[in-house]
């Protein structure tokens, strides 16, 4: 747990000057974090115990520090390409096209490293920020009452199935394509609410 303490500080100073530099490229769309110590010491546990490779070291992690964009889908691209060129991007992952797990999360994610220390940057629209939140908070966390947390693990196909549903929604939405808003089911709404 030490080792976590003390890699959040360090962390502190490098996310405040990436939030500022980014926020005079992208004003009042940029927002940051840095991982709770605990999330970090879980997160170089099970790191230690699952990768080959691993050192041990907090300090390699690529995601104690997160900035997220919010932006209009049309800006995406242009925004990566004058990232590559502003910053050392070490690793880009686009969920656009390919949505991430059984939910479909949808972003676009470049880590980029300074002076030995790397952030993760999220690039998502307001749809998508929305749908994440809702996501994280309801659905990964699992937040709430006995009773709602039965519900959603007892439901998990369903409530799986509407994320993706509305994933693929909002994506057609920011592409300016027609689309169908998918129904909220009874089920949804008193499990993890409606979007």
């Amino acid at each position: 747990m030490r080792n976590a303490i003390e890699v959040r500080k360090e962390y502190e100073p490098f996310l405040k000057s990436l939030k500022a530099r980014l926020s005079v490229m992208y004003p009042g769309r940029v927002t940051g974090r840095l991982k709770a110590v605990a999330s970090i010491a879980e997160k170089n546990a099970n790191d230690a115990a699952t990768e080959n490779n691993y050192d041990g070291d907090a300090r390699n992690m690529s995601d104690i520090a997160g900035v997220r964009i919010t932006m209009p889908l049309d800006e995406f691209y242009a925004t990566q390409a004058r990232i590559k060129r502003d910053f050392n991007v070490v690793n880009t992952k686009d969920y656009l096209e390919e949505p991430l797990g059984e939910t479909a999360y949808r972003a676009i994610h470049m880590t980029i490293e300074e002076n030995g220390q790397r952030a993760e940057l999220q690039f998502r629209t307001p749809n998508q920020t929305t749908w994440a939140d809702w996501q994280h908070e309801t659905v990964y966390k699992m937040h709430g009452p006995a009773k709602q947390q039965v519900l959603i693990s007892t439901n998990k196909q369903v409530i799986s199935d509407y994320a993706r549903d509305m994933s693929d929604y909002f994506f057609k939405v920011d592409s300016h394509e027609p689309a169908d808003k998918p129904p909220c089911t009874t089920i949804i709404s008193q499990s993890v609410g409606c979007l």
